[in-house]
């Protein structure tokens, strides 16, 4: 039953179109700036993640100067009623701005855009600019006319581009540099060893976890693909799911000093009275009856024994509730979804987070006694946001981290965007009824890293 539910698994993987991740388009649009209508020329890229940036190009009504501004990107959700986010659309906010060039004498715009559900693509396109009022609040801006193209990796062209960044920004340079993989012959050596725990079969979320299940095959089997190297895939799904066959898929584990070992789990989990540890105890009963206090092993103890296993990088994740026994997963709405382009992984990136850590990283979804967000359709979301941010990460489109520029400072960029983007979905949704302010569902993942 393994084998036949993995070969399904990998069949879906193959034939899944789910894995854009990168929303690029131009816009061309009127703002009012010191009560002066002023053209506008922007750049608009934000990753599947949230974490994104706008290029704003105009010229300044009071200085004549041509100016280039660079500023972040939040999402802004829109609830439909009081349980669930409205799907149909949202609103993109522009915050942090920099001056990259030109002398601004008059006041900056900070604008917002509208994105609304397209029936023929089946995503969120730019339909509108919005800006605040004096009381903060919304309303959109009839006059600026916005004019938007969705941009494709072709039109990554430097003559294209090089309008709206310095000669020498890194983001630039890095976009457009030759793409060589040039990976040496000790890191094409290099095996992955995955092991994924999925209750796939659970009355509840099995639908979210299979979800789960397959976004995480597909972004590790295009991770592995790119590096050159073998995945060795170990799987206790299905009917296979317990706790004995979870501890003799983890025996099995022989990897070599420059290999790479996975543990993935997605399902229920609970926090014991007697047990202060921060990292929760999975629920591994294959049948209704059976003791879960028995039938359960801890986060923390499967982390202490795939470390004992050698491997130069391990990384142990779990997308679980982390509370007390009796409560259950919060189901969300999906966040809505642009539309999106498939990103180029870059070799140094990659080099970074996989091929030249040497560290042990241990990540679950939520802190002590919070429950874990998931929706069936949609997956837990610290599944989702974590490959998200992962894949990113791996992209062209992604500069540095940090001056020192080490590998676990990317993997905690890559943990940290994560829990920030699952800390605010959740707050999308009620852990119970009533639908009160208090009843607001409170998850933040947290991870160690050594």
């Amino acid at each position: 039953m393994k084998h036949l539910y993995y070969s399904i698994l990998l069949l879906f993987m193959c034939l899944s179109e789910d894995s854009h991740a990168l929303s690029i388009f131009r816009f061309t649009y009127n703002q009012t700036i010191s009560g002066r209508v002023v053209p506008c020329d922007a750049l608009f890229l934000q990753h599947e993640n949230g974490k994104g940036f706008l290029k704003n190009r105009y010229v300044d009504p009071q200085s004549g100067d041509k100016i280039l501004l660079h500023m972040d990107l939040e999402d802004i959700y829109l609830k439909k009623g009081k349980t669930s986010i409205d799907t149909t659309k949202m609103y993109v906010s522009t915050k942090n701005v920099k001056v990259i060039f030109g002398k601004a004498s008059s006041e900056i715009p900070m604008p917002l855009f509208l994105f609304t559900l397209s029936q023929q693509t089946h995503a969120l396109q730019p339909t509108a600019v919005a800006v605040r009022d004096k009381n903060g609040a919304i309303v959109i801006d009839h006059q600026a006319q916005l004019k938007t193209e969705f941009l494709t990796t072709k039109q990554f062209t430097k003559e294209g581009l090089s309008q709206f960044f310095p000669k020498e920004d890194p983001f630039l340079l890095n976009l457009l540099k030759t793409k060589l993989k040039n990976f040496t012959p000790e890191e094409l050596t290099t095996s992955v060893h995955l092991v994924i725990v999925a209750d796939t079969l659970d009355e509840y979320i099995g639908a979210s976890c299979a979800m789960d299940v397959r976004r995480v095959l597909e972004s590790y089997q295009k991770i592995v693909n790119y590096i050159g190297a073998h995945m060795k895939v170990r799987m206790v799904v299905g009917e296979s799911y317990s706790k004995r066959n979870v501890v003799s898929e983890l025996k099995l584990l022989y990897p070599k000093k420059n290999d790479i070992v996975i543990f993935y789990y997605t399902g229920h989990g609970y926090r014991k009275e007697t047990d202060k540890r921060r990292y929760p105890y999975l629920d591994l009963r294959c049948k209704g009856h059976d003791d879960y206090l028995k039938e359960t092993l801890n986060m923390e103890d499967i982390y202490t024994y795939i470390k004992k296993k050698g491997a130069r990088l391990n990384f142990v994740m779990s997308d679980c509730c982390n509370s007390y026994v009796g409560e259950s997963n919060a189901t969300s709405t999906p966040a809505p979804k642009k539309q999106s382009i498939s990103v180029t992984f870059d070799s140094d990136h990659l080099r970074m987070l996989f091929l030249k850590a040497k560290m042990s990283i241990l990540a679950t979804a939520a802190d002590s006694a919070q429950r874990a967000t998931s929706n069936n359709t949609f997956g837990g979301f610290f599944s989702y946001f974590f490959n998200a941010s992962l894949e990113a990460s791996c992209s062209n489109t992604k500069t540095a981290y940090t001056s020192a520029n080490t590998s676990p400072s990317w993997w905690n960029a890559v943990l940290s965007e994560a829990r920030m983007q699952t800390e605010k979905q959740a707050q999308q949704t009620y852990c119970s009824q009533p639908y009160i302010e208090e009843n607001i569902c409170y998850q933040i993942p947290c991870y160690k890293i050594e």
